[in-house]
């Protein structure tokens, strides 16, 4: 009989599977993985924001930056921020928790529920490496302000082509009423967007936008909208609730497909192993 060697700790013990139950292992590992990554998505809770201006036809589609001056430019905006999925892993794929590209000082003014001291969002401000991180992340990782923490890049690789990334962690957030938002992490992205691939310079994943009045924000979305209409990257501007929905969907509509490519994986190994 065949067999494969597989190492199953840390300190070097292995044992010897069966070469048939191979898939059987990638699936439970893939299942397991899933579930801990959709699981923290839709935990994801946005608060403190009145639009969120989106990709008309994807969450994953990306949009030019320059349309940040365009927004800001409108009527009643009071500040706009963008926020980008990093992805990565931090030492072990088991170790899932989202990290956002942001820019610093408009993204904090914005999200004024996560309670941060005035020394740390400086820090975030003016550190082109920085980063900063929940609290429930700190306790669980056991990090401390100063150290430089390494994510190995799956979807944004370094411009030299390698994909191990280092930040430095300069400041830690608090947010009592919505304790799940501390299983995060925000990233300068100044710093993300320049050692970047260059091909992948100057897009955003979505705009956050605070206006002066939330009663504003109907005339807003529509002008937003209409602003980008019969563009490349066309637009839709959602109130918060709404985004909130279509992000659960479309999240949804991704688990779904995922669960089918595991069952494939089921059904191909009973099919091979049935006489």
């Amino acid at each position: 009989m065949k067999y494969w060697i597989i190492i199953v700790d840390r300190l070097g013990t292995v044992r010897l599977i069966p070469y048939f139950q191979l898939p059987m292992i990638i699936a439970f590992l893939l299942f397991a993985f899933g579930n801990t990554l959709f699981t923290a998505l839709l935990g994801f809770v946005f608060l403190g924001i009145t639009s969120i201006v989106s990709s008309k036809y994807s969450i994953i589609d990306v949009m030019p930056i320059a349309y940040l001056q365009r927004i800001k430019g409108i009527e009643g905006v009071e500040i706009v921020a963008h926020q980008d999925w990093f992805g990565g892993t931090y030492i072990d794929r088991a170790n899932f928790f989202p990290k956002w590209p942001v820019p610093p000082k408009e993204f904090l003014d914005i999200y004024e529920e996560y309670k941060i001291s005035d020394q740390h969002k400086e820090a975030f401000i003016s550190t082109r490496t920085g980063m900063i991180a929940g609290q429930k992340i700190v306790d669980r990782f056991n990090w401390k302000v100063g150290d430089r923490i390494p994510i190995i890049g799956d979807i944004y690789f370094l411009d030299d082509g390698t994909n191990l990334w280092e930040f430095d962690l300069v400041g830690i957030f608090t947010d009592v009423e919505n304790p799940g938002n501390e299983d995060q992490v925000f990233l300068n992205y100044q710093y993300f967007d320049e050692a970047r691939e260059e091909g992948w310079r100057g897009v955003v994943g979505n705009f956050i936008v605070k206006l002066a009045d939330k009663n504003d924000g109907p005339r807003v979305a529509k002008e937003i909208d209409a602003m980008f209409a019969n563009s490349m990257d066309e637009t839709k501007t959602s109130t918060e609730k709404a985004y909130q929905q279509m992000f659960a969907s479309q999240i949804g509509i991704i688990r779904l497909y995922y669960e089918f490519a595991i069952a494939a994986v089921f059904f191909t190994h009973i099919c091979n192993v049935l006489p």
